[in-house]
């Protein structure tokens, strides 16, 4: 099992029944355990307590792992968390599904940043949809799978970031909107701008599966104008 300090993980929760995926990362490895950030789940902390049994998902290169873990302790404020890995052995290499990832042409999409969840609760629950309106910014989709995109912005992005995104979807001229994406990563070009790669959190299935059927068309015209 190969973890280093600052490697992203996902926490499960066994007494989820959701099986949700909460966002930490690991701050010190010990001999028998591994600190944590405390977890979150869309940018807002989630309450721990000692002795809860938990599942470590973890990638290396393209697999991703999990082992079955308990928290041992925590930080007075709340900062991190010691998991119990004593049983790292039994780690398990999961099944993950792949999408295919295809660059597009420029796409522009309608972007509103929130920090929170609760943040994007509030906007959700507005009624005064001309003041929402105000903190729309323009982006571009550069690439798209049914997993994720990426957009270049302007601006810069923090990872964990949410953002609500509306665009239109080339070939099936699918007006989607109230797609809820969050920040996994960025980096910054040479020219004023970034581009921010960013995965799904709330979308509808059939929504996906468009957007999985427009990256095999999109794929098959890329590899049709190489020919």
């Amino acid at each position: 099992m190969k973890l280093k300090k600052e490697d992203p993980v996902k926490i499960i929760f066994s007494s989820d029944k959701d099986g949700l995926k909460y966002n930490s990362r690991i701050m010190h490895i010990h001999g028998e355990y591994l600190q944590i950030s405390s977890p979150t789940y869309l940018g807002e902390p989630v309450k721990v307590e000692q002795g809860m049994e938990i599942e470590v998902l973890f990638a290396s290169g393209r697999d991703v792992f999990s082992f079955p873990s308990a928290i041992l302790s925590i930080a007075p404020d709340s900062s991190w968390v010691n998991i119990d890995i004593s049983k790292a052995s039994a780690v398990q290499k999961l099944q993950r599904r792949s999408y295919v990832r295809v660059d597009t042409p420029e796409i522009p999409v309608k972007c509103v940043i929130f920090q929170t969840y609760a943040d994007f609760n509030n906007f959700i629950n507005a009624q005064d949809m001309a003041q929402l309106k105000k903190h729309v910014r323009m982006c571009t989709i550069t690439n798209i799978s049914g997993g994720g995109l990426s957009i270049r912005t302007d601006f810069p992005v923090k990872e964990d970031t949410l953002m609500r995104i509306e665009f239109m979807l080339p070939v099936f001229d699918l007006h989607i909107t109230h797609l809820l994406v969050e920040v996994v990563g960025g980096r910054t070009l040479s020219e004023n701008g970034y581009d921010i790669f960013a995965e799904y959190k709330v979308i509808d299935e059939g929504i996906r599966e468009k957007i999985i059927q427009y990256a095999y068309r999109r794929q098959f015209q890329i590899r049709k104008k190489k020919q």
